[in-house]
């Protein structure tokens, strides 16, 4: 289990959780059973091929993945 920890601007499309637990894995699984959980937010972190967006940054034990 992984905690995801959301921007106050996304916040909206998870009735403003500001950290969510998911199933962790992989980074493509984690935001499809975020999206699951809160439908929309893929298209909110993902680009129209399925790549995370640029301006998204992502952490893993305090360490920039990107």
């Amino acid at each position: 289990m992984a905690t995801c920890y959301l921007p106050t601007p996304l916040r909206r499309l998870t009735n403003w959780q500001a950290r969510i637990d998911v199933p962790s894995g992989s980074v493509d699984g984690m935001i499809a059973a975020l999206d699951a959980k809160f439908p929309g937010l893929r298209a909110e972190l993902c680009d129209e091929s399925g790549e995370v967006k640029s301006f998204i940054n992502l952490f893993v034990n305090g360490n920039e993945i990107r």
